[in-house]
């Protein structure tokens, strides 16, 4: 935000007077290009951090039996008509699905 109030406090007096060179005006836009591109950076690698870090939390959870209704429970894969499949638990809540499935 400084960089940008310093681009305008230049670039509003040379429109009227040419009293600072369009080579000084350049040069900050430049640097403020230049400093989004770097924080557009910083805000990804973040980002990256953070989803690395609540995969690997759900992981250390699934390793102290802590996973119970914590992920996709996988309920769009159940299938009524079959005999036992809701005896084995392997979709729904507390199931082998959502104790094996990572996928986000």
């Amino acid at each position: 935000m400084a960089l940008f109030a310093i681009g305008a406090a230049l670039v509003w007096p040379t429109l009227f007077t040419r009293s600072i060179s369009w080579v000084w005006m350049l040069l900050v836009a430049m640097l403020f290009v230049g400093v989004m591109v770097v924080h557009d950076r910083v805000i990804r690698h973040r980002t990256r951090a953070e989803r690395a870090a609540t995969f690997y939390r759900r992981g250390l959870s699934r390793l102290e039996n802590e996973w119970a209704g914590q992920g996709n429970p996988g309920t769009a894969f159940i299938d009524e008509r079959h005999p036992y499949a809701s005896d084995l638990d392997l979709f729904g809540a507390g199931s082998l699905f959502e104790l094996l499935c990572t996928a986000r």
